[in-house]
């Protein structure tokens, strides 16, 4: 309701996109690709007007009104909350960030290698030949500095981000002023320890990225009900009724993640929770009653009571609820069925009240020389968990089928699960129905 083509502008920028382009009224679109002259049309076919200012115009209907953002090159150098500096070329005999190196394998982005640097108390940090992360003191030369294109070597943890080049680094400036613990009124609680299994605040989890501040993750818990906010590594925000252990509190220094929303402020640090309370009232939470017997089992990180149904599903509509998603993506590991998960009606619909999934075989020309291209991929980008070529000595998933799961809107901790389904037969099919860590 408020776009205008700032705003826009600004958005695509601070992805690392070299143009945007705003259309009808209120969307708003970004890209890299050089504008194509026959696709230009005449200005009076971009004529709606701005849904957040009618006195500007936001493209039309299928007509994009374009702006460079004055980003060069080509390709995003990711979201930091740091100041991107640019590409500049580095030596073999003379470093020019020479304070720490790590080589992060398959995992590097800008933001690991960021915060990385920043937890060393560096400068800048930089980024090289896709894997690599350097950290220093040492003020870029410019003299240095070459075109962005030079820096063209995909990030080893996200194949859609950039992250140098061969003797090419990108640098971000960390800016090191001091970054402080907010206390909010009689909120803040300290530094804790946290754990994979089972996590400290276990009631909700969301990634507040570039908005992340103690602030915003207190209010994100409040709003669903719980009593203490937890942030961890710079964005994080855990959500939980269980009051820290004593015996997990830590040193102070040991949370000193700069928050990403606000680099004055901490948030936690690796698998260690600046925690608050949220301050919302017990009662209107959970009470233990003459009709309510407390139970162990938590749903959503809220109090049950002993005999509670916590979940139930009967696929009484002829959709599925909004609590159910699909996975769309070519299954890999840690399981490795050799199936392909899709999101349609053949492979998955309700009929008289039961959920069926139906897997169908492909053909053996598709198998053997085909291409996978999945629309909706919700696995990895670019990976092959959302496209795969069929090559001599690489055959396609024979299956495709359908999966759901509930990952995003419910969870518990302990308790029993009952389901009735009928299991198919036949060859190349496996039934499945997983309870995992976190999400089932």
């Amino acid at each position: 309701e408020n776009m205008i083509p700032e705003e826009c502008v600004s958005l695509c920028k601070r992805y690392g996109y070299r143009f945007a382009g705003l259309q009808y009224r209120s969307q708003c679109f970004c890209g890299d690709l050089d504008l194509a002259i026959k696709d230009k049309r005449p200005e009076s076919e971009c004529s709606y007007k701005c849904s957040g200012d009618f006195s500007k115009i936001c493209g039309g209907h299928y007509r994009n009104t374009v702006y460079a953002t004055g980003i060069i090159g080509k390709g995003r150098r990711g979201d930091t909350a740091y100041p991107y500096l640019g590409c500049y070329k580095d030596y073999d005999y003379k470093r020019r960030l020479k304070g720490d190196f790590r080589d992060f394998g398959d995992e590097n982005t800008p933001e690991k290698c960021v915060s990385y640097c920043n937890k060393k108390g560096y400068k800048y940090a930089g980024l090289q030949y896709s894997s690599q992360c350097f950290c220093g003191d040492q003020e870029p030369l410019q003299r240095d500095k070459v075109d962005d294109k030079e820096c063209t070597s995909r990030c080893s943890g996200d194949k859609s981000l950039y992250c140098g080049a061969g003797w090419r680094n990108t640098i971000y400036y960390l800016q090191t002023e001091n970054a402080t613990v907010e206390n909010i009124g009689d909120q803040y609680l300290g530094c804790y320890n946290d754990f994979i299994e089972p996590r400290q605040l276990n009631g909700k989890f969301t990634n507040l990225g570039i908005n992340a501040t103690p602030q915003n993750c207190i209010n994100f818990c409040f709003e669903n009900d719980f009593l203490y906010a937890g942030l961890q590594e710079s964005s994080q925000c855990y959500c939980g009724n269980d009051e820290p252990m004593l015996s997990d509190a830590t040193n102070e220094t040991e949370c000193n993640s700069r928050c990403l929303g606000d680099k004055t402020k901490l948030c936690g640090g690796k698998f260690k929770n600046t925690i608050y309370k949220t301050n919302k009232p017990v009662s209107e939470i959970a009470n233990e009653s003459a009709s309510c017997k407390m139970s162990i089992t938590r749903s959503n990180g809220k109090p049950t009571c002993e005999g509670d149904v916590i979940f139930y599903e009967d696929f009484s509509n002829q959709t599925l609820s909004k609590r159910w998603s699909h996975i769309v993506q070519i299954a890999g590991e840690p399981d490795s069925e050799f199936v392909i998960f899709k999101k349609d009606s053949l492979h998955s619909f309700i009929k008289d009240g039961n959920l069926i999934i139906k897997p169908t075989i492909l053909p053996d020309e598709v198998i053997k020389r085909g291409k996978i291209q999945l629309d909706g991929c919700t696995g990895k980008a670019n990976t092959t968990e959302c496209s795969q070529n069929a090559r001599i000595y690489l055959v396609l998933p024979a299956v495709e089928s359908a999966r759901i799961h509930t990952r995003d809107t419910f969870s518990f901790r302990f308790g029993r699960i009952d389901i009735r389904a009928k299991l198919p037969k036949g060859d190349w099919l496996v039934p499945g129905g997983t309870v995992a860590s976190l999400w089932c």
